[in-house]
């Protein structure tokens, strides 16, 4: 195990962070941790080139986009203020220029490379699932959890409400998942008309339809329990079967069909 020591050593250690190789260091409680305090082997570039992206802690990934620090505070800081500051990576994907500009340290310069960083992450997450959706016409879409990752894939924003509807085959089998309704819900906005219009253009025999709540609630509302009600009888009319009403957060869902509801 790699220590890093402050010089001087009579400074008190905050805690020790550890890097998926097993290397650790610690962060001084006063003075700056800098890259050049690790073993030159050990530094993210050199770890980065010599063992590969996917060996990188999500800290040295985030040193490495900012480049350098600031004065007063090193690199390596930073990108540790910036991972205690998202719970996640998907809530990194979805910060804004003002949440990092939040981040001591961070001006409107690197938070514009950061925010860049998330958007492209966003788009690829974006794109990735387009590519998923050319493909799952050849795998049935069997549970509500697969239907709730290719309806949160399609969210370009999830601090905005969106009426997703997936369009399937007689096998279950996806051809389509689109947008069909994009701000605040109600069951006067999200018309039959509207949502059949889109599967009848798919040619779909069966459809799920999904939303999500900005709030990051997963339970039901009543406009929910109303819009669903209305759908499926719109269906049964048509000949068009309502598989499940999924309603996604970026980290759950909640499946009508598995609670019973449908």
């Amino acid at each position: 195990m790699h220590g890093v020591h402050e010089a001087g050593g009579s400074s008190p250690l905050i805690p020790t962070v550890s890097l998926p190789s097993g290397i650790k260091f610690t962060f001084m409680s006063h003075t700056n941790f800098t890259v050049k305090d690790l073993p030159p082997d050990d530094r993210p570039r050199e770890r980065l080139e010599r063992e590969g992206k996917d060996k990188l802690a999500d800290i040295e990934l985030f040193a490495l986009i900012l480049g350098s620090g600031f004065k007063g505070t090193s690199v390596m800081d930073t990108a540790k203020e910036i991972k205690k500051k998202f719970n996640s990576l998907a809530d990194f994907k979805e910060a804004s220029l003002q949440d990092f500009k939040q981040i001591k340290g961070l001006g409107k310069a690197k938070s514009s490379q950061l925010v860049a960083c998330a958007e492209i992450s966003r788009r690829i997450a974006r794109d990735e699932a387009k590519k998923r959706i050319d493909t799952k016409n050849q795998t049935a879409v069997t549970n509500s959890s697969i239907a709730a990752e290719i309806a949160r894939n399609q969210i370009e924003d999830f601090n905005i409400e969106n009426f997703l509807i997936l369009s399937f085959n007689s096998r279950n089998k996806l051809i389509a998942a689109e947008v069909s309704t994009v701000g605040t819900l109600t069951s006067s906005l999200v018309h039959p008309r509207e949502t059949f219009k889109i599967a009848i253009r798919n040619h779909a025999a069966k459809i799920m339809i999904a939303h999500n709540h900005p709030s990051g609630e997963i339970d039901p509302s009543d406009d929910d329990l109303k819009i669903t009600r209305r759908l499926v009888e719109a269906g049964k009319l048509l000949g068009i079967e309502v598989l499940d009403h999924v309603i996604i957060t970026q980290d759950e869902f909640f499946s009508f069909k598995d609670e019973g509801l449908l």
